[in-house]
């Protein structure tokens, strides 16, 4: 699972990943949010307060919240990483 915060939820608008220059691969974008089993939450609020509504977001992006994160991060082996 990866969840975005802050103006990373930007990531996350249908056709905007392919214009942002990471660093690292600029093609990871498009490998992540297009994999069959990826889970990509995005903060609610931050989305909200830039404008962004769930009908912009990449298919399989949905909205959530520290909710979704706690759960996550609470797994048997998860690692988490912040940043």
């Amino acid at each position: 699972m990866i969840m975005l915060f802050h103006d990373a939820v930007f990531a996350a608008v249908e056709g905007t990943h392919e214009t942002l220059v990471p660093v690292g691969v600029t093609e990871r974008y498009l490998d992540v949010f297009s994999h069959r089993n990826a889970e990509v939450v995005v903060c609610k609020s931050c989305a909200m307060a830039r404008g962004i509504t769930a009908n912009m977001l990449v298919a399989n992006c949905r909205l959530g919240g520290m909710n979704d994160f706690h759960a996550h991060v609470a797994l048997d082996g998860c690692k988490a990483v912040c940043f």
